[in-house]
């Protein structure tokens, strides 16, 4: 992560300037881009050096942004804007096939943001020759802060900003977002822009392109270096811990960016791990996703191979995004009920649900038990848990049991089960289990005689006698 945090003029919403994250191919080195092939006569320049780019931008600013209504922009760009007000602007000589990949990138992002009127979130695409190995860069164009803004110690970026106010932060002349492409790799043959798998040998540039705007919307933090956080500290940084701990709580980070021991909200229950490697790598640790484990799906890890797809922004994007602020309009992962294990009056549940899925992670999940349809038991438990035990329940009756995933005040779909002693699964993966008949003779034959549920010892006393083949009416004998 490359990034300045100077701060300009401060007035009720002050701005800090952002450089961009890059992606590389691994292997690579995780350098931000050097040069940047502009339309304007004269020689490439050097965006490495903050007040070039700040030039570059100014310069480009009216020749590269076209209007967030979809308009067509000034001469030498174009423009492409969705409905609820996300745009792309570019330089009109990017390919056409380029174009319908950053379009379609655009428009995933659209399908699970929420949109507020008069917040404008546009995307400007520098078409660049970057550093050998880096696929692209990308950040916010600006960084706010201020009373306007729910913590007016925490930076946000342009565009979550944009959402959270209700306004356009940055003015009309400037973007939300910068993502640089590199365009070396096109000359190459090496970007592959359609929409099925990438042949081999080539980079999948939908992929790339989401991935650059997720950083654009806020999945970056504000480290220079492994010594410290900026001040005051980016909206991602505040949802980051180490061993459990706040990173901005720490008095001194000391080596905890490169702890490997980091993680990042995705919900109020559940973390991911970040990378943070043992060695600082400038513009690739603490932004991303740990590309170990099950995080290897996700769109925001630090590198992507040859002929990897990942274009759709998952639970661990997704999750980190609405936990910074946005409103993510993405339902609630799903999830599968596999078990339930009886007791006389009760039964202990088991689900398993993945985080690749284009959901929000659970902040909570919601266990039913239910009757002919009726619901007669009912307890949240905290979305790190895969089991519980729901009470309270009737021997010899039949229960159909349900658990659904909550987050952001939504519930996601109902997952099914209908359960007694030992589960068969049938070809659906419903399962439908009854008590043993000899628990139901005895219990039966405790509620006739005495008007009460058998105690622990009589019952076991009288099953294991009932399994050694006494016949019942020795028990009713006995009884009376």
């Amino acid at each position: 992560m490359t990034l300045a945090t100077s701060l300009v003029a401060p007035h009720p919403a002050q701005a800090a300037t952002e450089y961009p994250v890059p992606l590389q191919i691994p292997g690579g080195e995780a350098e931000p881009p050097i040069i940047v092939e502009t339309d304007h006569d004269g020689p490439d320049v050097d965006v490495s050096d903050p007040e070039v780019l700040d030039e570059l931008r100014t310069l480009a600013a009216d020749e590269i942004r076209a209007a967030n209504s979809g308009i067509q922009g000034p001469p030498g760009t174009t423009a492409f804007a969705t409905s609820s007000g996300i745009s792309a602007s570019y330089p009109s000589s990017v390919p056409t096939d380029v174009k319908a990949a950053i379009e379609s990138a655009v428009a995933q992002w659209d399908s699970v943001l929420g949109s507020v009127s008069g917040a404008p979130i546009v995307v400007q695409i520098i078409w660049a020759v970057l550093e050998q190995g880096v696929l692209g860069a990308a950040g916010p164009e600006t960084m706010f802060f201020g009373s306007d803004l729910p913590s007016n110690n925490v930076q946000y970026p342009a565009a979550l900003a944009n959402v959270l106010t209700g306004s356009d932060m940055n003015g009309a002349s400037r973007p939300e977002i910068e993502v640089y492409l590199n365009a070396d790799l096109y000359s190459e043959g090496k970007w592959y822009t359609g929409s099925g798998t990438p042949p081999s040998g080539t980079m999948d540039l939908r992929s790339v392109v989401t991935h650059e705007i997720g950083h654009g919307l806020g999945f970056l933090g504000s480290p220079q270096s492994a010594s410290a956080l900026s001040e005051p500290p980016f909206v991602y940084d505040t949802k980051v811990t180490y061993n459990g701990q706040a990173l901005t709580s720490l008095p001194t980070l000391g080596s905890a960016l490169t702890s490997n021991n980091l993680r990042v909200g995705i919900s109020s229950n559940l973390s991911a791990k970040i990378f943070a490697p043992s060695t600082w790598l400038h513009g690739t640790s603490y932004s991303h996703i740990d590309p170990g484990g099950a995080g290897a799906q996700s769109l925001m890890t630090p590198a992507l191979s040859f002929g990897d797809i990942k274009r759709q922004p998952k639970s661990w994007t997704l999750g980190t995004l609405a936990r910074i602020g946005w409103p993510i309009q993405a339902d609630p992962l799903n999830v599968t009920l596999t078990s339930a294990t009886p007791s006389q009056t009760g039964a202990t549940l088991q689900w398993s649900y993945s985080l690749n899925q284009v959901a929000l992670p659970p902040d909570n999940f919601r266990i039913q038990a239910l009757l002919d349809g009726r619901v007669v038991a009912s307890k949240n438990v905290p979305g790190s848990a895969t089991t519980t035990t729901i009470g309270g329940l009737a021997p010899d009756t039949t229960y159909t049991f349900t658990v659904a995933a909550l987050g952001r005040s939504k519930t996601g779909a109902v997952s099914t089960l209908r359960r007694s002693t030992l589960p068969t699964t049938n070809s659906t993966g419903s399962a439908e289990v009854r008590p043993l008949w000899l628990d139901h003779q005895v219990s039966r034959a405790f509620q006739a005689f005495f008007l009460r549920a058998p105690d622990a010892a009589g019952f076991n006393y009288w099953m294991t006698r009932r399994a050694q083949g006494l016949p019942l009416i020795k028990v009713y004998e006995t009884f009376a």
